[in-house]
Parts: C-alpha cells; structure tokens; sequence
C-alpha cells in the first residue's frame, strides 16, 4: 500500500488544525502576531493541498505547476511565520529577508525549467523554513514569559521541526522515508498545536491569579468595601472585611442577612433607601445613594452605596454588586466648606476675587447687596466702575505694591449703582491659585466708624476744651488770693486817704475813681473764677433785655462811629436765671470781637434777641430739651468772617488770631463757659468775607427758680471793743488795723497764728472779737479759729481770705465761725460783717 497521499494529508489535516488554533487564540487575545502566525499556517495548509495534487497521479516524484505551487506556498508561509516572529519581539523584518525570499523564488521558477535534481532545487527553500523553525522556537522559548510545560512543547517542537527541514531535501526522495517524513510533520503540528494552547492556557491561568492578586490588594488597601447580593440566594448579603472594619463588627456579631443589616440603617434613612433598591432594581439603572449606618463604636456615621443591577445566569436571575465607602469625614469637610462659603456670602464684607486687569471673578452677596447689584451684573464691572478713586494707571502700580508686599490696605470709595458713594477700607491680598495671579480683597463700609471717629474727635475738642478751662481755672485760684491782697491793700488805704480830703478837693475825687476801679478789678476776678468754676455765680430770674440794652449803650460809647449799631429786641422774651454781670461781660466780649472784624473797613453790628421758635439738634438731644423754651440771643458782624482751618478751636482758651495786644484769647472761651453753664448752647456761622453771627441760646425759667431778692448796701457802723486781727501780709494787716481803729476798735495785730494763738490762750477774755486771715504758713485761719473756740466757745471769729478753695461759708459756719468774708473789702462792708458777727454771736 502506498502510504504517501494519507501521510501528506495527515500533514494537511495537522495544518488546519495549527491554522484554527492561531487564529483562536489571535480572536481572543487580539495579537497582531498571532494573526500573522496564522495567516502563514493558513499558506503552509495550501502548499499541503499542492502537495497532494501534485502526487496525486503518481506517487512518483516529477515537476509540475503543482510542485512549483507547493514550493512558493512553503517560501511563503516561512516568511511569515519569521516576520510574526520578529513582531512578537516587537522587531522589524530585516529587507535582507525579503531579498532572499525574491531570489529563491527566482530560483524555484527556473530550476524548474532546466531540469535541475529535486535535491537542488530544493536546499534553499528548506534550509531557510529550517532556519525559522528552529530560530522561531528559540524565540518562544526565551520570550514567552509563562511557566509550565506548554512553551518546552512548542519551543521543543518548533526546534525539532525545522531540524527535519534540514534533511528534507536529502530523504524525500526515498520511497519508504516519505511517509513517515509527513507524519513527523503532521505530529510536530499538533504538538505546537498543543503547546500554543498550552502556552496561553496558562498565561490566562497566570493572569487571572495576578488580576485576583491585584483586586485582593486593592480591595484590602481601598477605603472602600465591597458587596454583592444575588436574587437566588435570597436574603444573604455579602460583604467584604473592609465593610465590617468601617463598621466596627465582626462578621460573627453581624449576619448577613438583609434584615440584620436593615436595622442598622438610620430610621430617617429606611424608607428612602428600601425604595431607591426596588426602583433601581426594576429598571436595571445604577444606584448611586448616600445613608447612615450604625457603626458599633462611633454611633451612626455617614456612606456612599454604588452598585449596578444585573441579569445573571441562564435563568436571568437580578444580582446587585457595587462599592460601599464612608464619606462622613467628607460630609463633615463639606459642610465646614458650606458654612465657610455661607459665612463668605454672608459677612458683613464686600468680597472679591480680581484678576490682574482689574475684572471680577467672584463677589460674595453682601458686595451685591451693598452695591445694589444682581451677581451677573457686579460680575460683569471692572474695579474702575465701583471704585471712582482708581485710574488705570493707578491700578497697575497698585498691582506692583501687591505683587511686592503681598498684602496692601487701603481706604477708598465704593459706588452704588445708584451713583452714591460709600467710604470702604480695603485689604488687597496677592495670591497664585492653579497658576494664575489673583487680587483676593475684601472691603468694609467704614460709614459708621467715620462717623463715630468724627464724634470722638469733637467729643476729644470739648474734653480739650473742659481741659483749659479747668487749667484757666487752677490758674485763677492760684492768683486770686494773692490779687485780691494786692486789692485789699489798695482799696484799703485809698478809703483812709480819702477820708482824709477834704469833701470838695480833686484829690478826693481822684481816690473815689481809684477805689472804684478797685471794686471793678475786685469783680474782674470773681467773673474769672466765676468763669472758671473757682466761685459762686448769683444767678437771679431777670428779663435779659435791659442789661443787653445797657451793656451796648456802653458799648457804642467805647467804638468808633464807623460801626454801626442795629439794636432789636424783644420786649416779650421769657425769663432766664442769669448773672447780670455775666450777661454784660457776654455782649461786651461778643461786640469787642465784631469790632475787631471790622476795624479796617467799618460795618454793621446786628444784636436781635427774641425767643427760640427752633431749636439746634444739640439742645434736642439734652434731656428735656425739646420741653424746654428758650430766648435767642443773635451777635452779627459784616467783618472779615472766620476762616474753617480755625472754626473748631475758637472757643479754646488763649486762642486768638488778633496782634499782639488786642486780644488774650479770653473772650470767646468765657462767653462759651457761661451759656454751657446756664445749660444753653452756643452755635457760630461764619465764611471768610461774610462776617460772622452768633447764636445764643439761655433757657427760660419761673421767677422762683432763684432767690429774686436784692440786698441793701452796706451803710457805716462804729464799734468798740477789742479785735484780735491775725493776717500774715504786714501791709494788709497794718491796713486792716488803721480802718479798724478808725471805726472805734482797739486792735492787736499779729503776722504770725501761733503768736496770736498764744497770747490768745494767756488772756482770752482780753478779746471781744478776732479777725483771721485763711492762708497763713504756720496754721490755717480756720484750724486758729478751731483752737481758739476750745478756750473760748463764745468768741465771735471773722474768717478772711483773698481766695481758698478749702474753705468756704458753709464749712466756716461748721466750724463755729460767726461770719466769712472774701477779701477785699470795703470799710464800709468790714463795720457791716463785724456787726452781723458780734450780733449772732450774742
């Protein structure tokens, strides 16, 4: 039997088997190499089909188009079989390889043409597929990186394969050696056959465990757990370890059922999430849903569930698998973040993100609504519209000061969009976010605080104000006593040398005039500490008219005729409780100040007084203003006007704009001090060339608000007996002595109170009454008068003093004092207050 055809077909059907089995593998793994692989066994199964062809006549070997078919199949399918080779090596096909295969195809076409031996036609062919055969296993063998027998098969066979290319040219034309030549082919076949699927069989082994390795570590290092429940199993849940490490259990502590895991579900939370899983379920949609669970340490903590719905198995059964995550440190982050945002919105800022050409990327609420803006409409503005102050050119320096400093504060204006302006401060902070520059600012309406910081500043003017006028007054007090002694002394020794002229000489009217200015400079210095709160002010309930009446006729006599005088005042203007004096010192002062004003070129000076039909809003905010009525006293000039630079400063002491000479700064400062003290107020309107007017406003009063009585003058008394008369200043007590004398005393004079208090103590019946000055080194007037009370309780005492603010009536009379008296004093008024003394005292 010829065994040739069968053998070859064995060798065909071994082909299609390698064929099938490349391509397999090529629609599975999608390998650009194993298609070419496959594509070159395809060629080699049709050089076996010419094969068989070209025998099938005769087993006996002979050139036909079938043998020449046969023999470019199998240079064909070497070739591809080397080029899949050299891509699974992720090389290319050297073009010497395709040189050769031109070549010996050359040579196949003409060997068969000149009758060349089967042996030499051939050895080329062969020895180049034995070549790729073995270098083909070789190949597997090294770069094929699985484990297990399949690539020893392959590799193995491959090599074995092409080392029968080697001798097929010498054996095939042996008879007996054919068959078997084929069926060697045909069994190498099957074994890389074999071996491929081998090879791949344990590359998808390898790969699913390290895809089962990879999902475990990443299961195990996820912060994420895993669940999967199935239609089939009915109420069996399963879960990963991860789930019942988040929830603090073990799975012993936790079944898996769905009713075990259903409890733990937040109340609030059931109902939502059982009908979320029957819907999705239904319509097979992805669930994506956030819940609370009840862990076991921490109380109920916040997760995201995700799982996708399935149709599983033959039967279609639903199967539900997804992801189970806890975000409550993320639901905790993300409503921090929303409060931040909300405090954002909501702060009383405005707040905005810039970009380097001055355009808004954000603003906050509170800048909308502050601004009058809807967000798109702010957003769509640049700083220059809402910031009047900033120019271009501005903001581009301003961007360079950032840019250096980091952070920039300054203090602007805003614009509404109704065109209304708001005083901002600004903070200007530079910032990189995701590679771009950014101006973070954020702006606070400083409305309220300007306001307030102008109050204070006036508030600190009137504290300012309160301050000199306390300091005026420390002032005063310092030097009343030692003027009123000067006073004393003068006054003093003008009424014994006047009672020493003759009735009619000149000389006696000349000391009338001095005792007079005397008493005027004695006043001068009670209206001083009157002012300055240093003394008693005798207020009494009066019609202002008169006195301001009187006090400008003295007035007009002292300026000159190119001052005009416009005089209107009310006859029906309410009752104030004033000082007569002090309202005189008021118009004298005010009128002295017009005059100034127009001293160069003349005027007008305008006095109305009627009462108040409205009042300024200071006197509305005092308590009781608004029921109180009040008198208006108006003082206007067409003078030179008060510049605004000084407005605010001129009611301070010792401020004065005049020259040297004409002016201490007094006036307006006293004026001001009065009417505050009689619970008025004072308001100035003045321009610089429009002259000035001052209002006045004294409040009304009843007639029994003040003791309305007036006292008769003093009239002379002579006395007699002995006065012992104490005062440290020789002039004023030698003084004092010579008047007493005259009056019919006998005294005895004493500059020191111990020396008086010692003769007092030998003989103190001796002494009928005793005169004391206050102030005196070694011991007050009023500790004397204490001492000498002790030795005698029923000696009249006369306390004296120039001025003290220690001692007044009230604490002379505690001390058993009978009569007090400031200094100076007339000699008329000295026999009046020993005769009140010396009558009290009986």
């Amino acid at each position: 039997m010829d065994w040739l055809f069968p053998s070859v077909a064995a060798t065909l059907a071994g082909t299609v088997v390698l064929t099938g089995t490349y391509l397999y593998l090529y629609f599975h793994d999608r390998r650009k190499y194993l298609l070419v692989w496959g594509i070159a066994w395809l060629v080699h199964a049709f050089r076996d089909l010419f094969m068989l062809l070209c025998i099938a006549p005769s087993p006996v070997f002979q050139l036909s188009p079938f043998f020449i078919a046969n023999q470019l199949a199998a240079l064909v399918s070497g070739l591809l079989l080397l080029w899949g080779t050299y891509i699974f090596i992720r090389r290319k096909l050297p073009s010497g390889w395709l040189i050769f295969a031109l070549l010996n195809v050359s040579w196949i076409i003409i060997g068969s043409f000149t009758a060349v031996g089967f042996t030499v036609l051939t050895t080329p062919s062969y020895f180049f597929q034995g070549f790729v055969y073995i270098w083909t296993g070789l190949v597997i063998k090294k770069h094929f990186q699985v484990r297990g027998p399949g690539i020893h098969f392959t590799a193995g066979a491959f090599i074995l394969w092409g080392l029968h290319k080697f001798d097929y040219p010498f054996l095939r034309p042996v008879a007996w050696f054919a068959p078997w030549g084929y069926l060697l082919s045909a069994t190498l076949e099957i074994v890389v056959a074999i071996g491929m699927l081998l090879i791949y069989f344990e590359a998808t082994r390898e790969a699913l465990a390290q895809n089962e390795e990879r999902y475990d570590l990443a299961v195990q290092g996820s912060s994420d757990g895993i669940w999967d429940w199935e239609e089939r199993r009915g109420d069996t849940l399963w879960c990963s370890p991860r789930i019942y490490q988040m929830l603090g259990y073990s799975p012993g502590e936790l079944c898996s059922g769905i009713s075990a895991w259903r409890e733990i579900v937040h109340p609030d939370d059931r109902e939502r999430v059982e009908q979320t899983l029957r819907e999705h379920l239904a319509r097979l949609e992805p669930i994506d849903l956030e819940l609370r669970l009840r862990s076991k340490q921490m109380g109920y903590r916040w997760f995201r569930g995700r799982g996708r719905p399935t149709l599983d198995g033959p039967d279609n059964h639903r199967r539900l698998a997804g992801t189970l995550q806890d975000i409550t440190e993320l639901k905790n982050a993300l409503q921090q973040l929303r409060m931040a945002f909300f405090s954002i919105e909501k702060t009383a800022m405005e707040i905005f993100w810039i970009t380097e050409n001055a355009h808004f990327i954000y603003v906050n609420e509170y800048a909308c609504q502050l601004l009058g803006y809807d967000r798109n409409e702010l957003l769509a503005l640049t700083v220059f519209d809402i910031d009047p102050d900033f120019t271009r050119e501005m903001w581009t320096h301003h961007w360079e000061i950032l840019r250096s400093k980091g952070t920039v504060s300054i203090q602007s204006r805003h614009r509404r969009k109704d065109g209304s302006l708001i005083p901002v401060e600004v903070t200007a902070n530079y910032h990189v976010y995701e590679g771009q520059v950014y101006n973070f600012a954020y702006a606070k309406d400083i409305s309220e605080r300007l306001l307030a910081e102008k109050e204070k500043h006036q508030l600190e003017g009137q504290i300012r104000r309160a301050q000199k006028m306390e300091a005026i007054g420390t002032l005063a007090g310092g030097i009343a006593h030692d003027f009123n002694n000067i006073l004393g002394v003068i006054l003093g020794y003008a009424e014994i040398a006047r009672d020493d002229s003759p009735p009619d000489s000149p000389a006696r009217k000349d000391l009338d005039k001095v005792i007079a200015a005397g008493f005027r400079a004695r006043d001068l210095v009670q209206r001083i500490l009157a002012f300055s709160r240093q003394a008693p002010v005798e207020r009494i309930p009066l019609r202002p008219g008169p006195i301001i009446s009187e006090a400008l006729t003295m007035l007009r006599a002292s300026l000159p005729s190119t001052i005009s005088f416009q005089e209107d005042l009310a006859v029906d203007c309410g009752v104030i409780c004033a000082d007569p004096i002090q309202l005189h010192q008021i118009i004298m002062n005010l009128g002295t100040n017009a005059f100034h004003a127009m001293e160069r070129s003349g005027g007008i000076l305008r006095v109305t007084m009627k009462n108040a039909d409205t009042l300024p809003e200071t006197l509305l905010r005092k308590e009781g203003g608004a029921h109180k009525r009040f008198v208006m006293l108006t003082v206007q000039d067409t003078g030179c006007g008060i510049s605004p630079e000084i407005m605010d400063k001129i009611f301070d002491p010792f401020f004065t704009t005049k020259e040297l000479g004409k002016g201490t700064g007094m006036g307006l400062s006293m004026v001001y001090g009065i009417v505050h003290d009689y619970g008025g107020t004072i308001l100035v309107d003045s321009l610089p060339g429009n002259g000035t007017t001052f209002y006045l406003y004294f409040p009304c009063c009843d007639e029994m608000e003040c003791n309305s009585e007036t006292k008769p003058g003093p009239a002379l008394l002579p006395g007699k007996g002995h006065v012992l008369l104490v005062d440290d200043e020789q002039m004023l007590g030698e003084m004092g002595k010579t008047l007493l004398e005259r009056l019919g005393y006998r005294v005895t004079l004493f500059s020191g109170s111990l020396d008086a208090l010692e003769a007092f103590r030998k003989e103190p019946s001796q002494f009928d009454l005793v005169i004391t000055d206050q102030t005196m080194p070694e011991m007050t007037g009023i500790d004397l008068a204490r001492n000498l009370l002790q030795l005698r309780p029923d000696i009249p005492i006369i306390l004296c003093t120039g001025y003290s603010n220690l001692v007044n009536e009230d604490t002379a009379k505690a001390a058993g004092i009978k009569a007090f008296a400031l200094k100076p004093m007339s000699r008329d008024q000295l026999s009046q207050l020993i005769a009140s003394a010396t009558a009290s005292a009986s």
